[in-house]
């Protein structure tokens, strides 16, 4: 049975493949990082969907003790084997990172509201996309950027190498838990306030670094 998540990648990736074909080099590779968030989160869906509907667990548990840990090592697949087979320069890498995240969480945020029937949207709907927009979208390209970045770091130590790439991958998968427990809790505001907190934390983080360099 065709699913929508497969047309919705079957409208998104042919005008994505057939534009990068005539940009530079550079601008190239960010759609190609573009796509495989795309494609992470088409291939997270579908195993997500499998873990519920087969293997007899709730949306609610899943999305506490599998869901995160599925959609970070997704993400972060293409971006750190990139990043070891070819080693880039830690900022390029980074700015890759946080394409990938964008790609995943627009086809999520996309697929999310294509099964959902509006009727006649309302104010309800406008908030419900923002809090996706502003809360899962930066919940998405935090996890994937903290890991990579991390892991360009632990680098530099090889023997935190290992240590410290399954403490990183462990943080993240804690907060993208956190963030989906708040999401369905009384007070899913908190998921606002976690993700627009830390993604304001790392812009003074970014900002300080440029005021020293």
């Amino acid at each position: 049975m065709v699913s929508v998540n497969f047309l919705l990648l079957l409208l998104s990736l042919p005008p994505l493949v057939l534009t990068a074909l005539l940009l530079n080099r550079s601008a190239r590779k960010i759609l190609l990082f573009l796509l495989l968030g795309m494609f992470a989160a088409f291939l997270s869906g579908q195993i997500n969907t499998l873990l519920v509907t087969q293997a007899g667990i709730s949306s609610f548990d899943a999305s506490i003790h599998y869901i995160p840990i599925i959609e970070e090592s997704l993400k972060a697949f293409p971006i750190v084997a990139y990043f070891f087979a070819l080693r880039p320069k830690r900022k390029e890498v980074v700015e890759y990172a946080v394409v990938i995240g964008l790609g995943f969480a627009l086809f999520e945020n996309v697929s999310i509201f294509s099964q959902i029937s509006f009727g006649a949207p309302g104010w309800q709907d406008v908030s419900f996309a923002l809090s996706r927009g502003f809360g899962a979208s930066l919940m998405h390209g935090l996890c994937t950027t903290i890991l990579v970045y991390g892991i360009s770091i632990c680098m530099k130590w090889r023997k935190l190498l290992l240590t410290g790439s399954f403490a990183l991958f462990s943080l993240v998968c804690l907060f993208h838990s956190l963030f989906n427990v708040l999401v369905g809790s009384e007070r899913s505001f908190l998921a606002l306030v976690l993700t627009i907190g830390t993604y304001a934390f790392v812009l003074l983080l970014k900002r300080g670094k440029k005021l020293s360099e």
